[in-house]
């Protein structure tokens, strides 16, 4: 069992685990991603990521306590985002005495990721606080 009471399903090939059940953001991680939304650029993509938000759920999270977590939404009642794919927005700072970068991944116009790592390669646990990043 993880953490969230989630059976481990399988391990994919980005270090996450298929969680049995969708889950809802934890505080924390909705506030992240509201943050790193405010910062893309075209205000019709952030409109329409802002309304995926409120409707995302999580249905991968990282296998070792990362952070990252892959996202899904209930229902399809917003727009998609175009630029359809990539990454629209990236977060970068020092968190826990380490650089660390989060980047909002999008896939076919919605929500898609929320990845977090260490450029040197270590081990992340958990989420920044979106104060402690610079955003580009």
């Amino acid at each position: 069992m993880s953490q969230r009471g989630a059976r481990l399903v399988h391990v994919r090939d980005h270090g996450t685990r298929v969680l049995e059940r969708p889950r809802s953001l934890s505080a924390r991680e909705h506030e992240l991603l509201l943050a790193l939304i405010q910062h893309v650029r075209d205000t019709h993509e952030r409109e329409a990521l802002r309304c995926q938000a409120d409707r995302a759920v999580v249905i991968e999270e990282c296998a070792v306590s990362c952070g990252s977590v892959v996202l899904a939404m209930d229902d399809a009642t917003c727009p998609h985002a175009e630029p359809g794919t990539g990454a629209p927005v990236t977060g970068e700072g020092e968190w826990e005495g380490a650089r660390v970068e989060v980047i909002l991944h999008l896939d076919r116009g919605s929500l898609h990721m929320i990845e977090i790592f260490r450029p040197d390669g270590g081990q992340t646990h958990g989420l920044p606080s979106p104060t402690a990043l610079t955003y580009f």
